[in-house]
């Protein structure tokens, strides 16, 4: 979900990969800075509990607070992806 910022790691812009649902997503997500340290359950919640994107609601199966929890790691600045990537993996 990091790419639906349109930043890379080094946070650099880029132009997402053309989707259905990007443009939605994205403006769910549009007041969302890298470096930006709180909690996101506002914009997360309208795509991790949509269906038609995961074929189910993650927070009805337990995994949205995680999700959440992995998000606030990925964009808390430059070469967090990386960082979070490698500790997870």
């Amino acid at each position: 979900m990091p790419l639906l910022l349109a930043v890379d790691d080094n946070g650099e812009r880029f132009e997402p990969s053309s989707d259905p649902l990007l443009e939605d997503s994205m403006a769910y997500l549009k007041n969302i800075k890298l470096g930006d340290a709180r909690d996101f359950h506002e914009e997360l919640n309208p795509i991790l509990s949509n269906s038609k994107i995961f074929g189910v609601d993650l927070y009805e199966v337990g995994m949205g607070k995680q999700i959440e929890s992995y998000f606030s790691e990925l964009v808390a600045g430059t070469g967090y992806i990386r960082k979070t990537l490698k500790k997870y993996l």
